[in-house]
């Protein structure tokens, strides 16, 4: 029986083998082959023929994501956030103050309630206030313009930094630099097949295509030098983890917890078509032995001493992030 059994496994390792053989001559006589991870190894095992097709589905893809970027620039870019005055704000921002007096000579059944009034109150008023004040700052400017105001150093005198800002996510500025060299069949055509996958590997990650992780090697000459931690972030995530570490520095956990909270779409947003970026860059800095490289760590800390200017700096990344929420 057990003789019977094992000539059964054998016969179908031996068909499954045969099967898995069968479906690599297929995937390799395929003009179009399906690329499922866009990897060196797997790029490396296709043909030069399937390597120049696929780079043009790539050419398109990065087409595409140029397209997106470029009608992004074309949007309203708010140099400060846009808070919505609601009826139920106005309602209570109308109502008699309470104050501190008056909670104090209430019945304690009562106190309660008019803490809540009082608090309500407190947070329309001031809500209303922030609005007021932000749409005096506000200047009529498309991200479009912003972008070349940056570019050029235009936007210093703005801001009051020693230097240019340049905002919007690291992928996006550089997937509106680019050039789209895979869309060229001529230009392709005369590159070497290790020029061609770097092409398409940079272009692959520009684009989004899922990529398989390096597995872990055992430790040898060859890639010990490799950086590790966070400098081994890809662009996107290294920004995201930079400013997760300047938020929960300068203003604690929790306000970088709501950051890390926000959708990739809502966290596009606040990169690129608010002043969001710039504005941490002014109220955030890094100590001395950060900036003399004594220390390795990203570590971060509020630009001045004053409680009054950290509060307000707070309230208003509060009110960036609440901004890109309710984008529509």
């Amino acid at each position: 029986m057990s003789s019977r059994s094992k000539r059964q496994r054998q016969r179908h390792r031996a068909q499954v083998r045969q099967r898995s053989l069968q479906a690599r001559a297929n995937q390799a006589a395929r003009p179009n082959p399906t690329v499922r991870s866009y990897d060196e190894q797997t790029l490396n095992g296709l043909t030069t023929t399937q390597l120049r097709n696929v780079a043009q589905g790539l050419s398109r893809d990065f087409e595409r994501a140029q397209n997106v970027a470029r009608e992004q620039t074309l949007q309203k870019f708010y140099n400060v956030p846009k808070v919505t005055v609601t009826k139920r704000d106005r309602m209570y921002a109308d109502r008699p103050a309470v104050t501190d007096q008056q909670i104090a000579s209430a019945p304690s059944k009562r106190r309660k309630l008019l803490r809540q009034q009082q608090k309500r109150h407190n947070a329309a008023v001031d809500k209303i206030q922030r609005a007021q004040n932000y749409e005096s700052q506000r200047i009529d400017r498309t991200v479009k313009m912003q972008r070349y105001m940056e570019n050029h150093g235009l936007d210093v005198a703005e801001s009051g930094l020693s230097e240019s800002v340049l905002q919007g996510s690291t992928l996006n500025n550089s997937i509106l630099r680019s050039k789209n060299v895979l869309k060229d069949r001529n230009f392709v055509s005369k590159m070497s097949r290790g020029e061609l996958i770097r092409e398409m590997l940079d272009v692959a990650e520009k684009v989004g295509k899922p990529a398989k992780r390096e597995r872990r090697k055992k430790k040898e000459y060859r890639n010990v030098g490799k950086k590790k931690g966070w400098e081994s972030l890809n662009s996107r995530e290294k920004d995201d983890f930079i400013i997760y570490r300047k938020l929960r520095g300068a203003f604690g956990s929790k306000l970088a917890n709501s950051y890390q909270k926000l959708t990739k779409a809502q966290k596009y947003l606040l990169h690129n078509i608010t002043n969001f970026d710039r504005f941490i860059q002014m109220v955030i800095h890094s100590p001395d032995k950060i900036l003399k490289r004594k220390s390795k760590k990203p570590t971060f800390v509020f630009a001045n001493d004053s409680k009054i200017d950290k509060k307000n700096a707070e309230q208003q990344i509060i009110d960036f992030m609440n901004m890109v929420r309710k984008y529509d």
